[in-house]
């Protein structure tokens, strides 16, 4: 008896070990379990957190302008003062290069343009050939006597009253002006046409691509971000009757101002920051 149950304690001793055994085996591995399935869960985080950044990157890409010959044709004003600024600072220091005069990091001062709707033609009507004409026509018939001075002197005064009219010598409501009178003559349907949905929204992406310039210098400006916003419901009201109205002159529409779908038909949000 006693010979029976020492052999069957020595039986089960063996067994006893073996749990032991295999209980701090699986202990260590769940501890290296743990640690791979926290590598592959921070994997997961980071592709999670890559991928909506790339959406977020792909939406704020979707809402910007594209390049369009309409919006190309628009000044900035920006550009015009910075500009007029290096050009002014050429000429004080007397060193008229090219480089110096204002077309610095791609801004280019705008040659024959001008206030209200004077043409480059009219304007070289007036200010190179009358003065010509002048002096050849008392020089014919011998009013006076014509000297280099005098021509010298017409000649100044020509390019002053190109200065003058000229729109990059202008404030920002000038070349707002101009913009405006560009939108109304590109997109009228009609002569005089001030109107029609194409031109009304022709008009207020102007006056947004005005303020957001405006607001990216200016990020404190919050009045202004206001109104920008409301510019921007103001748009997508015309453009969705446009659509209503006619769906190829929709479409027609936005490709000629740069716009997409999403910038009309989705959400308008009040921006924090105009980028």
């Amino acid at each position: 008896m006693f010979k029976s149950s020492t052999r069957l304690i020595s039986s089960i001793a063996p067994s006893f070990s073996n749990i032991y055994s295999s209980s701090s085996r699986s202990f260590n591995t769940s501890q290296i379990v743990f640690a791979k399935k926290s590598k592959k869960g921070a994997e997961i985080n980071k592709a999670r957190l890559e991928k909506i950044q790339k959406e977020k990157e792909t939406a704020e890409q979707l809402k910007k302008l594209k390049d369009t010959p309409f919006l190309n044709s628009l000044l900035k004003a920006n550009e015009i003062f910075k500009s007029t600024v290096n050009s002014s600072y050429a000429d004080s220091t007397a060193m008229r290069t090219s480089q110096n005069l204002g077309e610095s990091e791609g801004s280019k001062v705008p040659e024959n343009v001008f206030l209200g709707n004077i043409t480059s033609e009219e304007a070289d009507l007036v200010l190179n050939n009358a003065p010509e004409a002048s002096i050849e026509f008392t020089m014919r018939n011998k009013v006076s006597l014509i000297d280099s001075k005098q021509k010298n002197l017409a000649k100044t005064q020509s390019e002053i009253a190109r200065k003058v009219i000229s729109v990059s010598n202008q404030n920002a409501k000038a070349v707002l002006d101009h913009n405006v009178q560009l939108a109304i003559k590109h997109f009228a349907r009609t002569e005089g046409d001030t109107a029609s949905p194409e031109v009304q929204a022709a008009v207020f992406t102007v006056r947004i691509i005005q303020l957001a310039d405006h607001l990216r210098h200016n990020n404190k400006d919050h009045s202004n971000r206001r109104i920008y916003t409301q510019f921007l419901h103001k748009r997508s009201k015309i453009l969705r009757y446009l659509k209503r109205e006619s769906l190829d002159r929709y479409f027609i529409c936005l490709k000629e101002l740069g716009l997409t779908q999403e910038m009309v038909e989705g959400q308008i949000l009040f921006p924090k920051r105009v980028d």
